[in-house]
Parts: structure tokens; sequence; C-alpha cells
């Protein structure tokens, strides 16, 4: 599939604030299972312009929690999730976040 077309916005500073949003519903059903919650990508880069999708990782300490972490995610509205095995960091998305 090939994309017609690619949006790119100036930098704008509510990415942050819908960053920590996320990120505060993303430590809520979590809690003790993501050792870490970080903003990365370019809306993460002050002033940088970037395509409006907020990018986040989530860093969980064991291989066994994995699981209990992909079923919390997907009770939220997150049912797609990237896995980096090596970091055991994952990226979540869900199609009505920006």
């Amino acid at each position: 599939m090939r994309t017609e077309e690619v949006i790119v916005l100036s930098y704008q500073e509510s990415w942050k604030d819908n960053f920590e949003k996320i990120a505060q519903e993303l430590r809520a059903v979590l809690g003790e299972l993501a050792t870490r919650i970080e903003h990365v990508g370019s809306t993460a880069v002050e002033g940088l312009a970037a395509k409006p999708i907020i990018d986040i990782d989530v860093v969980i300490a064991q291989e066994t929690a994995l699981s209990m972490v992909i079923e919390k995610l997907a009770s939220i509205g997150y049912p797609e999730v990237s896995i980096s095995i090596r970091w055991w960091t994952f990226m979540v998305s869900r199609a009505d976040r920006t």
C-alpha cells in the first residue's frame, strides 16, 4: 500500500501534555508492571516538526509480565503492540490518540 499523503506539523506544545495524559492512563492500568513510560520519537523533541503521532515506550522488567501487560493495554483500547525483545520495550498506539 502506498501512502498518499504524510502530514507533518510544526512543533505543538500540546504533544507534551498529550503524552503526560496518556502516560498517566498507562501508569494507572499497568502499575508496577511498567518500570518506565517514555515519550519517544519526533513529537518528543521540542521545536521539531513531526507527524502528529505520540510514540510511547513502555519498559517492563521481566519477560513473564509481557502477556499481562498486553492484556491490560488491550483492555483500555491498545490492541496493537510493537515489541522490541532486546530491551523488553514496546510501543503502544491507539488510533484515536494524537
